[in-house]
């Protein structure tokens, strides 16, 4: 039987905050504000963990741990088909995500599909996901959450007491300074890679490619600090914190890569970027701009084509569709073009062969999706990680909702990462690309500074 009792907005994004301070939990976390975002999800003490490293997964168990030969894709699969046997969706449940499978994909870990062999992953964890019982779902537009529990053959939500936890009880981590970040390219290295893959694109070798840089940063931070100034200066309906146990993964993405709900499938790919500006006028001009930009039109309606035929791998035959070709979503730092394109899926289809038809996401890679990533791959040197992969949920009940990577940084209690990256098509500015990239930069070193700011008198200059 289905119990439910709203309870009061403030306390339960409180929660997070003692949540997310526990071994691999998370807060999928839709801080922006509009109906993209409506939804945010907490959740802890997984009853299985599945860590995909470069050549086998580790799977933990609270009875046991070992290792499987098999990718993370295959192995999440397996595991979603079982709690779909044990415990069947409730009609009765109006929330997506009420138990089922949470983690990220790293961008290396597409190398398990024979297209993207070429990539080399990172040598530590490419991937982590975990399988929830029990957790939280907010709404954000009500101002309502709900705890469920799926322990049982009789899923159920319970009202919920925050008597206990309240903000004012929270005890800040560490109060140290995060440096400086530095990246791994200057701007004299990176725009000779700009030419060269212009380069390409002149001789027909690719359409467009997303090419991106890393910065670095060090510092004993106490994520819980840094992640509220992060959702405070960068706001995003894609957000996310995990704690790893290891590290900690900072997501403020405004990018969708893909939602599922009820067998349809929706993409929102982002192409396009101005910054914002706090005179209102120039804002938007910079916004008017951006719309009627033909290269960036241009770059959008390419990647757009590219998901659809995407889509057409896993959706059935004449379901695809474009319902908006192009739009502009403003952020705090900066505003995009994003379309919307949309699929029914056929029955068949689960985890594994979704991600082999989409992943990565080609407003990531360029086009044609794999040549464009052979050359990114060679040209950024190192690997991207966490970065352009995909934070999300699988749902018991088939729902999915899975982000771009993109405006996240991760790392441990001491070394920090993220990167920063923009699409490169025949008639780019080597310069203006590079200004992009700072741009979009601006959302986690603003939080950088906010962060320091509160731990510590002394304010940092940032590059």
């Amino acid at each position: 039987m289905l119990r439910t009792n709203p309870i009061f907005y403030r306390q339960a994004l409180d929660l997070w905050k003692s949540v997310c301070r526990m071994p691999y939990s998370f807060f999928l976390d839709s801080c922006y504000g509009h109906t993209a975002g409506d939804w945010s999800f907490l959740g802890w003490s997984p009853v299985k963990i599945i860590i995909q490293y470069r050549d086998h997964c580790r799977v933990i168990t609270a009875k046991d741990s070992y290792d499987d030969p098999a990718s993370i894709f295959e192995l999440a699969t397996v595991e979603l088909e079982k709690r779909r046997e044990l415990v069947p969706p409730s009609s009765e449940f109006n929330i997506p995500f009420s138990g089922g499978m949470v983690g990220y994909f790293g961008y290396e870990s597409a190398n398990h599909f024979s297209d993207f062999s070429f990539l080399t992953p990172p040598e530590t964890a490419i991937s982590v996901v975990g399988f929830f019982n029990h957790g939280v779902a907010i709404h954000q537009g009500q101002k309502s959450a709900w705890y469920f529990e799926n322990d049982s053959s009789e899923p159920a939500i319970f009202p919920i007491a925050f008597s206990d936890i309240t903000a004012s009880k929270f005890k800040p981590g560490p109060g140290k300074q995060i440096s400086p970040f530095t990246s791994l390219f200057s701007k004299q290295t990176y725009l000779p890679l700009v030419k060269e893959l212009k380069d390409a694109i002149t001789n027909g070798d690719i359409y467009q490619a997303n090419l991106s840089h890393r910065f670095s940063a060090t510092g004993e931070i106490d994520p819980i600090r840094f992640y509220d100034a992060l959702r405070v200066t960068s706001p995003a309906p894609h957000a996310a914190l995990i704690n790893l146990g290891s590290g900690t993964i900072f997501s403020a993405s405004p990018e969708r890569f893909f939602q599922i709900s009820d067998g349809a499938i929706t993409c929102n790919p982002i192409k396009g970027t101005r910054p914002r500006n706090l005179n209102p006028d120039i804002d938007a001009a910079l916004k008017n701009e951006l719309l009627n930009s033909k290269k960036d039109s241009a770059e959008l309606l390419m990647i757009t084509d590219l998901i659809r035929n995407d889509l057409g791998r896993i959706c059935e035959t004449g379901s695809i569709s474009v319902p908006n070709l192009k739009q502009v979503s403003s952020f705090a730092q900066v505003h995009h073009l994003i379309s919307t394109i949309a699929g029914k899926l056929r029955p068949d289809i689960t985890l594994s062969s979704v991600f082999q038809a989409l992943f990565p996401c080609g407003s990531i890679t360029g086009a044609p999706k794999i040549r464009a990533a052979q050359l990114i791959a060679k040209l950024e040197t190192t690997p991207r990680n966490i970065y352009t992969g995909s934070i999300g949920y699988w749902s018991d009940s088939g729902n999915a909702d899975f982000n771009i990577a993109i405006r996240t940084m991760y790392g441990d209690r001491n070394r920090w990462y993220f990167h920063a990256g923009g699409g490169i098509v025949a008639d780019s500015d080597p310069t203006a690309e590079w200004q992009e990239t700072l741009d979009k930069s601006a959302g986690i070193l603003a939080a950088a500074r906010t962060y320091n700011a509160n731990v510590s008198t002394p304010s940092l200059r940032f590059s």
